[in-house]
């Protein structure tokens, strides 16, 4: 950061609540990044970013100006500009998913420090390159909402039935890793057959939990944060799965659910003899929620394949890997190239708190005391009140439950949800859905119809309150709550002690 900007309060846009590691962050906070940005598509957005204790922050107006943006291309261009950036999307996914599979493969025991340092470079500026898609489908989700909402009003007056038109609308028909993952657990589960066999589970039971692991595994570390699923992490799941006694009704579920959600679509454009322009709208948000958890899917996996050059590098500067990931890729760099841990990093004050400022190229990591003052003099410190008997929210899906409070804010965190439970957290993604299985509800800060707590309600058939905006600085775990989905509100029945 120069010795301008230090002193100067810049005018911030507040982003998003999210767990990330310095590390991890600085790979993502490149999704306003003029130079990545002007590669897709120019917007006029503000070229920095802000991070401090959870909360991240964009330029003034940044969601705005991408939305904005993308809306007039699309008003001149039509719904193919639209197609294309989902197009170049999924193409740049599948660009860095080939590269980090080189990386997970590699032996780095015999590369010097500088041969590391150059490929774990090269890998980070894929990922900020890439991270500028966080941005282009997250921005139009209000955009994309209002749209269905009025091809469903023109046809549609009932409320109740205005709510289920809208998410047949907006439930994708391709499949996410998560819903892939759900699938095959719970066709081992079948396999298993029953609970008493994970006391002497043979060759064949091991191999195929070995298999899912070596295919999913990575689906419990998110942005770096949290440990790959193990054996005894599947055999609990599978054990909660085998009490529920459902597990052939679930697959067939989820193995018909995209038929079912393509005629039921077809139904809605038959029914109300829906214009062409209307049903290319249609199929084009389903794209787009289908890319929501896409892009995110593409970037946690390619950076748990980076786990093994970042455990070798951690190796080398004396350090454990939990502390490397405390560092930016710049630093790490740095210090390998050096042989040793640059004398200005600081660790146990990373611990502590640190802050993260992005302008242009440069990354910043600032550490203890002197990140509470970066945020201080940023504005970036925010108010939250925890005084609120009552939380409401949107619906997600509807029912009544009572429960225990358990706050998911990291993957770290699935553990501590039991059967029953009220899961809440900022919002959901596939890393929780061993929690989302045995909670009986969930409450989220974040989201709307088309996120991902949404989805897996109406999968799970479980009561979800959606865009709390505040559940998760309200709530505490082993408070008891009612979640009524019906009128979208939380009551907080009693405090923990």
């Amino acid at each position: 950061m120069t010795a301008k900007t230090a002193k100067e309060k810049l005018k911030w846009e507040f982003l998003v609540n999210r767990a990330y590691l310095p590390f991890s962050i600085s790979l993502s906070c490149f999704d306003t990044n003029k130079r990545y940005l002007d590669k897709v598509l120019p917007i006029p957005v503000e070229d920095m970013y802000a991070s401090y204790k959870n909360e991240h922050f964009l330029g003034q107006n940044g969601l705005k100006a991408f939305s904005r943006t993308q809306i007039r291309k699309f008003e001149k261009d039509g719904p193919r500009f639209l197609w294309h950036m989902a197009f170049l999307c999924v193409e740049a996914g599948k660009k860095l998913l080939k590269l980090s599979k080189n990386f997970y493969s590699a032996d780095y025991s015999d590369e010097s420090n500088k041969e590391i340092a150059d490929a774990l470079m090269t890998f980070c500026r894929a990922q900020r390159a890439f991270s500028v898609f966080l941005l282009y489908p997250l921005s139009l989700g209000d955009f994309f909402d209002d749209t269905i909402t009025k091809i469903v009003l023109k046809r549609e007056k009932d409320t109740k039935k205005v709510l289920e038109w809208k998410k047949v609308l907006t439930e994708p028909v391709k499949m996410n890793e998560g819903q892939r993952e759900q699938l095959a657990i719970l066709k081992l589960a079948r396999n298993t057959g029953q609970k008493d066999k994970f006391e002497n589970m043979g060759d064949k039971t091991h191999r195929e939990i070995y298999d899912y692991l070596k295919k999913y595994g990575w689906l419990q570390v998110r942005w770096l944060i949290g440990k790959p699923a193990n054996v005894e992490d599947v055999t609990d799941r599978l054990k909660h799965l085998l009490d529920e006694n459902n597990v052939s009704r679930k697959i067939k579920f989820l193995e018909d659910k995209p038929k079912k959600t393509q005629k039921l679509t077809k139904n809605f454009i038959s029914k109300f003899k829906i214009n062409k322009d209307d049903e290319k709208m249609i199929q084009l948000v389903k794209e787009y929620v289908f890319l929501r958890t896409y892009r995110t899917d593409v970037i946690n996996q390619t950076l748990f394949r980076m786990i093994p050059i970042l455990e070798e590098s951690a190796r080398r500067l004396s350090i454990s890997y939990d502390d490397l990931l405390l560092l930016s890729p710049e630093e790490i760099c740095e210090s390998l190239r050096k042989g040793s841990l640059s004398e200005d990093i600081k660790i146990e004050d990373r611990k502590k708190s640190w802050a993260l400022f992005r302008q242009g190229d440069t990354v910043t990591i600032f550490q203890g005391a002197e990140a509470d003052k970066f945020a201080e003099n940023q504005g970036l410190i925010r108010n939250h009140s925890a005084l609120a008997k009552n939380i409401i929210g949107q619906i997600g899906y509807r029912g009544v439950v009572r429960g225990v409070v358990k706050v998911v804010i990291t993957p770290n965190d699935v553990r501590k949800v039991f059967k029953g439970d009220i899961m809440v957290a900022v919002m959901t993604f596939p890393s929780y859905i061993a929690a989302m299985e045995k909670a009986s509800a969930f409450v989220t800060d974040d989201g709307g119809i088309l996120c991902h707590a949404s989805i897996v309600a109406r999968e799970m058939k479980k009561p979800c309150i959606i865009g709390t905006k505040i559940a998760t600085k309200v709530l505490k775990d082993g408070d008891e709550v009612e979640v009524n989905a019906n009128e979208g509100m939380v009551k907080i029945i009693k405090r923990a002690m």
